[in-house]
């Protein structure tokens, strides 16, 4: 049987003797957004603001793909050099979509698409969960959007 994410999120910060309200603060969380973490096995991947989980997996020596379920990026496998706002951009036009049309079929507002796609940092303030659907929309891999640059 495997151990749920939640406990090992947990059992990694107690071997690391870090306490909660401290790792809270480390990652930008508030105390009970961060208990939630520990308490819920999905709390990482659907309330979590992708930018926390960085935090949580970088401090914990965790992968990020691995930590949200989209697996971890192969070391030979090529990382797209592209902002991922680019990405989005190009990929719609690919696919013939306008921002008004994505936003409809994502069930988002259209300001949405245009704040993704213009805004470097945008998919950093939404939990795993909606880059998860960006991407199965666009049809890409979430990792060309997990791992792709976005600073």
């Amino acid at each position: 049987m495997t151990t749920p994410r939640h406990k090992l999120i947990e059992q990694q910060r107690l071997q690391l003797g870090i306490g909660i309200v401290e790792f809270a603060r480390q990652i930008g969380a508030s105390v009970s957004e961060y208990r939630d973490v520990e308490s819920y096995d999905s709390e990482p991947t659907i309330v979590l603001p992708l930018k926390k989980g960085r935090s949580l997996a970088e401090i914990l020596g965790f992968e990020i793909g691995s930590l949200l379920g989209a697996g971890s990026l192969p070391r030979e496998a090529p990382v797209s050099s592209k902002p991922r706002h680019v990405i989005l951009v190009e990929t719609r036009r690919s696919l013939g979509v306008s921002t008004k049309k994505m936003a409809d079929d994502l069930g988002f507002d259209e300001g949405f698409v245009h704040t993704i796609e213009n805004d470097r940092q945008a998919l950093e303030t939404y939990p795993y969960e909606v880059l998860r659907i960006v991407a199965s929309y666009l049809k890409l891999d979430p990792k060309d959007l997990l791992y792709s640059p976005s600073p």
